[in-house]
């Protein structure tokens, strides 16, 4: 069984902190803690499993989140256990209730069968796959470090090995996805959120445009201003629906932590952190590095350097410097880079047996193996 993804429920930010620390092991992790009024992020991120806090009302919560993440269990984390509340928990539809205090192997027991049951249940009652897509968002605190081209092309990499791709422009105001796939979109991000009513995978689906590579493609606005109109909520539940049609998601972002580019955060598996080997941009990664180490998402870091040729500055330097290894590396080769880009199509399209084609497709099944 691959590692199990938890979400936390609760206000209690300290009760919140410990049992983070409890269920971090080889087999889970917990990709994100909320206090009871932020439902909508913790939907958003799909988790395997929801563990809530034992808090006043929290039976209440628990039935708003249930529709929301069908095949997922939610279990109840208490300071102490005994029958009553055992009996309350079932009733409300949580799968189990375990002791914060105990052990963290003696809680696995009590979660894994949970997520095990829930997944045949849902097996057995559709006919379609179980889909929970894997989030990565693609980040620089700089512009014009390659950052969209790597979204572009990894995004396309993974469509030509089989896996069901989105990608969602997030730099509202100035995204360029669309320009290097040669799109014009009738619709963009802006008029869907425009639409009445819930949203469902049809909905965003009809809003996507649909690359010949295979990639569904969720365009930025086609003017800076309607960015106004799109809001952080609006990111987290489009993500959250993306996840249940697509097994790969790419985000790309604007080169700043704003609203809407933190719900892309929050909201991932992976945080690609695009940087090049010159002083600037890596002094701008060290404090992107230690932004993200506040917010919690450090865990979900991934240190790619573009554009990488001969420099004073080694490998082993950067890794120093930004106390995190490098996760993929890509050479520099701008003449390639800026053809493809010209010509609208991208490198893994358009020269797919070119060394940078292959260094964007080992990234790609690299984030692959990775989730396995």
């Amino acid at each position: 069984m691959e590692k199990l993804k938890l979400v936390i429920i609760g206000d209690d930010e300290n009760r919140r902190s410990l049992l983070r620390s409890v269920l971090s092991s080889d087999q889970s992790g917990v990709t994100g803690t909320f206090e009871t009024n932020q439902i909508q992020k913790a939907v958003a991120l799909r988790p395997d499993a929801v563990i809530f806090l034992s808090d006043e009302g929290v039976f209440s919560t628990a039935g708003k989140i249930s529709e929301s993440l069908a095949g997922c269990p939610m279990l109840l984390a208490a300071e102490e256990v005994d029958a009553n509340l055992m009996s309350m928990a079932m009733r409300s539809g949580m799968r189990g209730v375990f002791a914060v205090s105990d052990k963290t192997e003696n809680i696995l027991r009590i979660i894994i069968p949970a997520v095990e049951a829930e997944r045949s249940r849902m097996k057995s009652t559709s006919s379609q796959r179980y889909t929970r897509g894997t989030v990565v968002t693609v980040f620089s605190g700089k512009g014009g470090v390659g950052k969209t081209t790597i979204a572009v092309n990894i995004a396309t990499a993974l469509a030509r090995m089989g896996k069901r791709v989105a990608i969602l422009d997030a730099d509202l105001q100035f995204g360029d996805v669309g320009l290097m796939l040669d799109m014009e979109p009738k619709d963009t991000i802006a008029e869907l959120v425009q639409e009445q009513g819930s949203l469902d995978v049809d909905t965003v689906k009809s809003f996507c445009l649909l690359h010949h590579s295979g990639i569904n493609v969720l365009c930025a606005p086609k003017s800076p201003e309607c960015a106004d109109y799109i809001t952080a909520h609006h990111i987290e539940t489009i993500i959250g629906i993306m996840r249940t049609a697509f097994d790969f998601i790419i985000i790309d972002t604007p080169p700043s932590f704003n609203d809407t580019t933190l719900a892309a955060i929050e909201c991932s598996d992976r945080i690609l952190l695009v940087a090049g080997v010159d002083i600037s941009t890596l002094k701008n990664a060290r404090s992107c590095v230690g932004t993200f180490a506040s917010l919690q998402q450090r865990d979900k870091l991934r240190i790619v350097i573009n554009c990488e040729q001969p420099s004073m500055i080694t490998v082993k330097d950067v890794e120093q410097m930004l106390d995190m290894p490098i996760f993929a590396r890509i050479k520099s080769d701008n003449r390639t880079a800026l053809d493809c880009l010209n010509r609208g199509t991208p490198v893994v399209c358009a020269l797919p047996h070119s060394k940078l084609a292959k260094e964007f497709s080992a990234l790609a099944v690299k984030l692959t193996t990775e989730e396995a």
